[in-house]
């Protein structure tokens, strides 16, 4: 009887299951910050500007991708706060009001769940 080793298909095969895992709780951290969110929206322009930016992608040694708020000046301030004198000359004392980081606490605790379903699609 002879093992046949078949590292290198399991290897491509979970790089290509954890591409899937990534975007999927990407989208769905996305999604949720959209519409989970401590304050009014008046225009909308950071629920648009809510997105993946950068798909899944396999390095050699990691799968990486991004998502966050693209085009939308005050995205960063409304996330973390800001307390004091903006370019313009403008004093601020903005609370935090995090979206973002809730949203992906809540939503990667299912990455390893989600790679596991697309492993074994």
């Amino acid at each position: 009887m002879a093992l046949i080793w078949r590292g290198e298909q399991v290897k491509r095969k979970l790089t290509r299951s954890a591409v899937r895992g990534i975007n999927n709780r990407m989208a769905a951290a996305v999604a949720l910050a959209r519409g989970d969110h401590p304050y009014t929206t008046r225009t909308g322009r950071l629920e648009r500007g809510t997105q993946v930016v950068e798909t899944a992608k396999a390095g050699r040694r990691k799968v990486t991708g991004r998502w966050g708020v693209v085009g939308v000046p005050y995205a960063r301030r409304r996330e973390l706060g800001f307390q004091g004198k903006d370019a313009l000359g403008r004093v601020f004392d903005d609370p935090e009001g995090p979206f973002l980081r809730p949203a992906g606490e809540a939503t990667y605790p299912g990455l390893g769940r989600a790679i596991g379903r697309a492993f074994r699609a």
